[in-house]
């Protein structure tokens, strides 16, 4: 009972209200619907606007995002083709070096035997001659690093 007295009092207040507010119009009723056509119109134009933006839009953003994902894969197999050169680079180093410091104990070795009286300068000439060569290595390698191996 309840619903069915609020539901007829907002249509009868609306009804009072409409009435009202034709009554106090500054325009003619006439005017009124040209106007309220016009409105109308216009109100048309500026959805349909916003759906072809909208729609241009979305097609710019699809656009984009499938540009986006090809240049991250491109971008990501060069970076894996680089990686793994250098790691060719890298390995190919960490070879020369350990042959180097096998002949350099080996040397090491065979020169302490016939020279004992120079057995605490050795040592240390033997790191440098170690560190040097792992310098002369990796310059090497860097200042020829643009040639593929």
């Amino acid at each position: 009972m309840k619903a069915k007295s609020l539901a007829l009092g907002l249509v009868v207040g609306s009804a009072v209200g409409a009435g009202v507010t034709l009554l106090n119009a500054p325009r003619s009723g006439k005017d009124t619907r040209e106007h309220f056509k016009s409105q109308a119109n216009e109100v048309k134009e500026a959805i349909e606007k916003a759906k072809v933006n909208g729609k241009l839009l979305s097609d710019q953003i699809i656009a984009t995002s499938k540009e986006g994902a090809e240049l991250i894969k491109d971008l990501s197999k060069d970076m894996k083709g680089r990686l793994s050169s250098g790691n060719k680079r890298l390995s190919h180093i960490k070879t020369i070096s350990n042959i180097t410091l096998k002949k350099l104990k080996h040397a090491y070795k065979n020169s302490n035997k016939k020279h004992n009286s120079l057995n605490i300068i050795q040592p240390n000439l033997t790191i440098v001659i170690i560190i040097i060569a792992i310098v002369f290595l990796i310059r090497t390698q860097t200042r020829y690093a643009h040639i593929k191996m």
